[in-house]
């Protein structure tokens, strides 16, 4: 019981302590209030001070009507671009509700060139779901590999060697695109510190030697 404990706490460990990132976005803490290259929304805005951290921490506001929660980018050259040669494996953010309007399921998805000129298109398998009673600052992690994302149109191949718009939708059924899924009521929520992702290969040897030393441990009792 104590190696298996020990090998998850280990292995939780290592994915935060090896994995290297090469995106992020602050909205420009300790500065001027900036985007970034990321969309406000209708009713949002980059926030001095509404961070976690408070003073000197900036967040984006994203602020949607009914009609649907698209917080995307197209612009920072970081967040996009060839992915799968950079071997990027998640998308990273902390958010959290502002306790007014709807909630939120939150796929993220990928594009390159446009949905309707028959780009490439995929929206992720995985869903982070902001309730409007999570009032308070929280991590979340989107796992980005091609095993890890449902295609819409054209090919996986295609979309990860060159994504021209990376985001955030409201799509509890990950119909992607294809399916807008408008919100019950106009819905704000913060957003700091977007970031991608990657792994780095020590990551997979110090998992690699924790499995090991579990099952020698077994096969010495």
């Amino acid at each position: 019981t104590i190696t298996c404990l020990l090998t998850l706490a280990l292995a939780g460990g290592a994915q935060q302590v090896f994995a290297q990132t090469i995106a992020l976005e602050d909205f420009g803490d300790g500065g001027t209030p900036d985007p970034g290259g990321w969309s406000t929304g209708p009713t949002g805005a980059a926030v001095a001070d509404a961070g976690e951290q408070g003073v000197g921490d900036h967040a984006l506001r994203y602020g949607s009507p009914t009609a649907g929660f698209h917080v995307l980018n197209f612009s920072s050259p970081d967040f996009l671009g060839d992915l799968a040669s950079q071997q990027v494996g998640a998308m990273e953010f902390n958010a959290r509700h502002t306790g007014v309007g709807d909630h939120v399921d939150l796929r993220a998805y990928l594009f390159n060139g446009g949905f309707f000129a028959g780009g490439d298109h995929a929206v992720s398998n995985h869903v982070v779901s902001i309730s409007n009673s999570m009032t308070d600052w929280n991590s979340y992690s989107i796992p980005l590999t091609a095993s890890d994302l449902i295609l819409i149109q054209g090919t996986l191949s295609g979309l990860l060697s060159g994504v021209t718009q990376i985001g955030l939708r409201h799509d509890p059924t990950g119909a992607g695109a294809t399916v807008p899924h408008p919100l019950n009521a106009p819905t704000d929520v913060y957003f700091d510190d977007i970031r991608l992702v990657v792994p780095e290969p020590a990551t997979f040897v110090l998992l690699a030697l924790i499995g090991f030393l579990a099952l020698a441990r077994r096969r010495w009792r």
